[in-house]
């Protein structure tokens, strides 16, 4: 993901930010240090383009961010096209609506390959 890119989702996240983003390979054994139940992913393929944006909301989990990883590279495609995964870790206390909205604006920005649906995103 490109310096740029990143910078804009951390100004957007704001005060929410539970730390500093975390880029780990796609491969599950690189989650173990990973720590939080509430934030933003991203996957990108190995040429940048974003496949997946997605949003972990396990307020009470503090692994709840890896285990949904660990979920998600379960599928053998996955795993094998998502190269690079970018991790923004929220505070537990951001409310679930925040985190639904913050995934919505970065599903629009980014224009994800794979997602399924992208949430609706309050305006005002």
């Amino acid at each position: 993901m490109k310096l740029s890119t990143q910078r804009e989702i951390t100004e957007l996240i704001g005060l929410q930010s539970g730390g500093s983003h975390v880029a780990i390979g796609g491969q599950i054994h690189n989650l173990n240090d990973l720590r939080g139940g509430v934030g933003l992913i991203v996957a990108e393929n190995a040429g940048g383009r974003v496949l997946y944006v997605g949003s972990v909301y396990r307020p009470r989990q503090r692994d709840g961010l890896r285990a949904r990883l660990r979920e998600l590279l379960r599928t053998p495609a996955r795993d094998d096209r998502w190269d690079t995964i970018t991790v923004f870790p929220l505070t537990d206390q951001t409310p679930e609506q925040d985190v639904r909205q913050l995934k919505g604006t970065l599903s629009i920005w980014l224009v994800p390959v794979e997602s399924q649906s992208w949430p609706c995103v309050r305006r005002g």
